[in-house]
């Protein structure tokens, strides 16, 4: 009888499927200007969601001033049965493949529960740019930050960023 429970117990856990951790959910790290952006917020996966202004990714808009040197990030995710409407927006002076800090005017909104939450610049806040083609406009990275709100006591922690998008 053992012998056929732990057959049973086999067969049970071998039909079960595994969704993967939440970094096997996020984009493919990628550099073909594919439209592409995700994040784990306080380790669950993020994606931009919602409604497309453009016709292109929902919710999802990069700039790049080439004049300046400036890359502006920003990506919303609205989901209105699940009461979820977020934005965030990053960037900083980008003269190429490397390495950055973010610029400390970084904001994390979550208009359904405490609004605006700010950069902390204690912890490491970094956008790695891992291709930068201006002829075919791609941009192409990784990002990592923390934000707090000081309200609401609270601190969001946005780790494994990427992002791999055609900018205007």
């Amino acid at each position: 009888s053992i012998l056929i429970l732990l057959f049973f117990i086999f067969l049970f856990t071998a039909s079960c499927k595994k969704e993967g951790t939440p970094l096997s959910q996020l984009p493919k790290l990628t550099t073909e200007g594919r439209n592409t952006f995700g994040c784990l917020v306080d380790g669950e996966v993020w994606t931009p969601a919602g409604p497309s202004q453009s016709g292109g990714t929902p919710r999802l808009d990069v700039h790049y001033d080439e004049h300046n040197k400036f890359l502006r990030v920003g990506a919303k995710r609205e989901i209105s049965e699940n009461s979820i409407n977020q934005r965030m927006v990053f960037g900083n002076f980008i003269n190429g493949v490397g390495e950055f800090n973010l610029a400390e005017n970084l904001t994390f909104t979550d208009y359904i529960s405490c609004g605006f939450y700010y950069l902390d610049t204690l912890s490491p806040r970094t956008i790695n740019i891992s291709c930068l083609n201006t002829s075919e406009n791609i941009v192409s990275g990784t990002f990592q930050f923390t934000v707090i709100h000081f309200d609401c006591q609270d601190t969001i922690r946005v780790t494994e960023g990427r992002f791999d998008t055609k900018y205007w």
